[in-house]
């Protein structure tokens, strides 16, 4: 009997032989594949990304209430309400760019003015963060003085003999005056006060505290208040 030589169609049943299990191998693979569906274009790829992305309704509704009162008759709201807006920051920027695209209203340009704000303080925020690592001065020579013209200032009302009430009188006046001149400063920064402007405010300011002060005081205790407030700074600059 004749024997068989495979010869080249043993190595064609080898080469199909590791074809197929190679097929075997990648079927499960491929299968597994197909079953996944490939997100669009506009939804989340998952719940933590949704999550992450999805909008505080507390504190949209809290913003578009401060909003509506950027165009408010008040001056004393509309700025209050501007301050409120600027401490929010960055989570009040899409409601304020959605309200500042609604036309020339009020409300409009005011966001405007309040989004344009919160954007320079973000990117002076960051441009500070990228120099926290520079040298800072040694301020306790600085305190030293501030503490020294503390002592000085309360050394001088208590020499006047005020009551409780001239104390808190003087006090209110002087917070009040120093808030209103943050605010100066701050819209100088923010650009919307030229530096002349600012001059003519802070006096204006400073007036209007000086009367109201005198008005609380007297006109006889207020002027011994002032003489007792130049001697305190003429000996700190001494």
């Amino acid at each position: 009997m004749a024997r068989f030589h495979w010869g080249r169609f043993g190595d064609r049943i080898m080469t199909i032989r590791c074809l197929t299990l190679v097929l075997v191998l990648l079927i499960p693979v491929f299968v597994a594949g197909q079953g996944e569906t490939p997100p669009k274009g506009g939804e989340k790829k998952s719940d933590r990304t949704a999550t992450r992305t999805r909008p505080d309704p507390e504190m949209d509704a809290w913003v578009r209430m401060l909003a509506s009162r950027l165009g408010h008759g008040n001056e004393a709201i509309r700025r209050s309400a501007a301050a409120a807006l600027m401490n929010i920051g960055a989570p009040a920027v899409p409601v304020l760019t959605r309200i500042s695209r609604g036309g020339r209203s009020n409300a409009a340009r005011s966001a405007n003015r309040v989004l344009t704000q919160i954007r320079r303080r973000i990117r002076r925020r960051a441009a500070a963060g990228e120099k926290t690592d520079r040298p800072r001065p040694d301020r306790a020579s600085n305190n030293g003085r501030t503490n020294s013209a503390r002592t000085r200032i309360a050394r001088a009302l208590e020499a006047l003999g005020l009551d409780g009430a001239q104390k808190k009188a003087i006090e209110q006046s002087n917070a009040d005056r120093a808030e209103r001149i943050r605010e100066v400063f701050r819209q100088v920064q923010d650009g919307e006060m030229t530096r002349e402007e600012s001059n003519r405010e802070t006096r204006r300011i400073r007036d209007e505290a000086d009367a109201g002060l005198e008005k609380a005081l007297g006109s006889e205790l207020f002027k011994k208040y002032r003489e007792a407030m130049r001697n305190a700074r003429r000996n700190r600059r001494g």
